[in-house]
């Protein structure tokens, strides 16, 4: 029978490495993280961004709580959203950008804190700033009439009735 087609001949030399290419995840959003270069050598490593306590622009101001593994935790705005305002009220306070600072302004969820919250804050105003040594108002319900408060003077907490006017400072969870 007869082949159109020859034996194989040997191999030839292999030839010169090419470079590498660019990968494909180049930027990150704002609680991603991305080491390495996209190259055989260095491959992109993507993860969550780890937080610790300190002031946090891109989250809104001074993250005073976070979880064991710093992806998640509780942001303290750093000034008062308003220096009087009946505990009713204080939640349309917080909604209102024009109450919040720079970087506050970049989010919707502020919050009042719950009182619990409000002892952490309190445990850390010097750091986060710009506290009286007044009343503030935390999310926290005493009965139908009545809400939790802290004095930022001395710490001690209570109860007053809602229509009292109260400071107000926000918070919010990552």
């Amino acid at each position: 029978m007869f082949s159109a087609n020859g034996t194989p001949g040997p191999a030839g030399a292999p030839g010169t490495p090419g470079t590498n290419g660019q990968g494909g995840v180049t930027a990150a959003g704002a609680d991603i993280a991305i080491a390495g270069t996209g190259t055989v050598a260095d491959p992109y490593v993507v993860s969550s961004k780890i937080y610790t306590i300190g002031l946090w622009p891109e989250l809104g101001g001074y993250v005073f709580k976070i979880s064991a593994d710093g992806r998640h935790g509780l942001v303290a705005e750093t000034q008062n959203q308003s220096a009087g305002s009946g505990w009713y009220l204080a939640q349309d306070v917080i909604s209102n950008p024009l109450t919040h600072s720079t970087n506050g302004k970049k989010f919707m969820d502020w919050r009042l804190p719950t009182k619990y919250e409000l002892n952490e804050m309190y445990l850390q105003k010097g750091a986060i700033g710009g506290f009286t040594s007044d009343y503030y108002w935390s999310s926290t319900e005493g009965n139908s009439d009545s809400a939790w408060r802290q004095i930022f003077a001395d710490g001690l907490q209570g109860t007053n009735f809602k229509y009292f006017s109260l400071y107000v400072r926000a918070v919010r969870a990552f």
